[in-house]
């Protein structure tokens, strides 16, 4: 088993820094949870920027990986950079907008299949046979599902520990799957995702001294949906469905608000305090 311990650290030692040097950076890294933003759940000014401690404990992380985990771990690295940095400048004040981080959690998806050459090639589900009949709607499902699922992480990020926790459970949850079928890389990879965002939580559950914010969820979201999707291409026994049950909660949750949206004619990107956790 791999030791995770210095990725931990390295996280919360910026996590600390970030929390101690609070008044140097808080103008610019509170934005939406200053209590103005119609969704915020919080009073206090706190930093949003615990993106930045995650991607900073996965690179160092990524050097305790045996050679086959390291290949795929970099790819989902490269390829989470477009919807980390929109998140990053949503959440130090720049207002890139929820349907411009949706598009970049598309191109994050793009790239991933253009580094990996991996994408959902079977739903294995007869009746959704057309979502995959040819390799240009293959790509296509692909990209939307995984966009949309790196968002609706991020759409559940309202309550402190809500996302991480899940996220923690998700990613336990496709370690367990990959070591049940002798999966050591993918396995390894998800657990190192689960170690950082521990890492991160503590800060944030129960006290709420940093958030997760826009980079942090969204980079999540992505990461933990291209693990199970090379889960799936590298063992076809594994039922897609049952790595897709496993991000049941953020899925409900974004299509909840897309139909309670619709419903009452507003638009879909526009926030409300109407989310199951809410």
């Amino acid at each position: 088993m791999m030791d995770f311990y210095l990725p931990v650290v390295v996280v919360v030692l910026m996590a600390g820094l970030i929390v101690l040097t609070k008044p140097l950076h808080i103008h610019v890294t509170a934005k939406g949870h200053n209590g103005t933003a119609r969704q915020s759940s919080h009073q206090i000014p706190t930093p949003r920027i615990g993106g930045i401690c995650l991607i900073s404990g996965y690179i160092t992380g990524l050097f305790i990986l045996p050679p086959a985990a390291f290949e795929i771990a970099v790819i989902l690295g490269i390829s989470a950079i477009p919807v980390f940095l929109g998140g990053l400048g949503e959440d130090t004040g720049f207002d890139v907008s929820p349907k411009k981080r949706l598009l970049l959690s598309f191109v994050s998806a793009g790239i991933a299949i253009l580094l990996s050459g991996v994408w959902i090639s079977d739903t294995g589900i007869s009746g959704l046979w057309f979502l995959t009949f040819t390799p240009a709607a293959a790509i296509a499902f692909t990209i939307v599902l995984t966009g949309g699922i790196s968002h609706a992480v991020n759409l559940i990020d309202g309550l402190n520990g809500l996302a991480m926790g899940v996220s923690m459970m998700i990613a336990l949850g496709l370690a367990g799957l990959a070591f049940s079928v002798d999966d050591q890389a993918i396995g390894g990879i998800a657990l190192l995702v689960t170690a950082v965002i521990a890492g991160l939580l503590v800060f944030n559950y129960p006290w709420g001294k940093i958030f997760l914010g826009d980079a942090g969820a969204y980079s999540i979201g992505h990461v933990l949906t291209w693990i199970g999707i090379f889960l799936i291409a590298r063992n076809p026994d594994i039922a897609p469905f049952a790595v897709l049950l496993m991000f049941f909660w953020p899925i409900m949750d974004m299509l909840f608000a897309i139909a309670r949206r619709v419903l009452a004619g507003r638009p879909v990107d526009r926030p409300d305090r109407l989310h199951f956790h809410q």
